[in-house]
């Protein structure tokens, strides 16, 4: 079920008023601040509102093992004509030690999502914070989803609120992918042919891993090219098509074994609802990317950085 926090707040202290240190006020001037977050499975959505803010994380064990993604837009009360605008966006992971600092009286909508579960969708999550250019349909309809959560306070039922998370994981995890892509570099606009070939070749993957029967033919197809040319495109990063497959099948494996909600699955269940052709196979996967047993992940509850 989703749980919802609505509080205002009002010192010199400013956003250190708030209970989560995970959030610092940089200026020293007394201001109004409001906070109202909403979790669901897995997820949670938060909105702040006050002057300059730090994302800091200590790399503390109790951290929430995931990523951040936030959203800046004006403050209403220094430009009411910008409305719901975002200026910009940034993207935060919580498993490494850092300070983000952002400067300006604002609006924050932040989007907290599992680090488990995003590997189930990106083979690979930057380890970096960065800054997101603000381009297309995908990160304003995100952004529009996530607040009207928060302007609604309606009860939800075990479904919906299992359903809430999954899509916004699900939105989170594409902006990653069409912002970072696969080689997780340079935004996609200024990335090469090759680079945005493998993008588009991993996308496929990322949505077609379970079938036992994809392979490097069927890829090509769908990304509108020849067998030897997507080939050369993942040769370029030292890589081949049956490696990410085999990777990404891997991480929707460990993201089935750590779940919870997949405990009544047996691990040669798990293996094909994975696309691999056999348990054996997924467990050299697994071994080989996280150094790790089937069952040592499922008895850990939590799967490490792909090696």
């Amino acid at each position: 079920m989703s749980t919802l926090v609505d509080a205002s707040y009002l010192g010199a202290s400013g956003l250190r008023d708030v209970p989560d240190d995970r959030f610092h006020a940089l200026s020293p001037r007394a201001f109004a601040m409001h906070r109202r977050e909403r979790s669901f499975e897995g997820v949670s959505v938060v909105r702040l509102h006050g002057t300059a803010i730090e994302f800091r994380n200590d790399g503390a064990e109790d951290e929430v093992d995931g990523v951040e993604f936030v959203f800046v837009t004006p403050h209403p009360d220094v430009a009411p004509e910008a409305g719901q605008e975002i200026s910009r966006i940034e993207y935060i992971p919580t498993w490494v030690n850092h300070r983000r600092r952002l400067r300006e009286d604002a609006c924050y909508l932040v989007i907290r999502a599992g680090r488990d579960a995003l590997t189930g969708i990106v083979p690979q999550l930057p380890a970096e914070p960065r800054h997101i250019p603000v381009r297309g349909t995908l990160t304003r309809a995100t952004h529009a989803f996530a607040s009207s959560l928060l302007d609604h306070s309606d009860s939800l039922t075990a479904v919906e609120s299992y359903a809430t998370g999954q899509l916004l994981t699900e939105m989170v995890g594409a902006m990653i992918l069409d912002r970072f892509g696969f080689g997780l570099g340079p935004d996609a606009e200024t990335t090469t042919a090759s680079a945005r070939l493998r993008d588009q070749a991993t996308a496929v993957i990322a949505q077609r891993r379970a079938d036992p029967a994809l392979g490097v033919e069927e890829i090509a197809t769908s990304v509108l090219v020849s067998p030897r040319s997507l080939q050369a495109a993942f040769a370029e990063v030292s890589t081949t098509v049956s490696a990410q497959i085999r990777q990404q099948r891997a991480a929707l494996a460990a993201h089935l074994l750590t779940s919870s909600r997949y405990q009544v699955l047996s691990i040669d269940e798990i293996a094909r609802e994975a696309g691999f052709g056999s348990t054996l196979s997924m467990r050299r996967a697994l071994q080989d990317l996280y150094g790790a047993t089937p069952s040592q992940l499922r008895r850990d509850g939590r799967a490490g950085a792909p090696h």
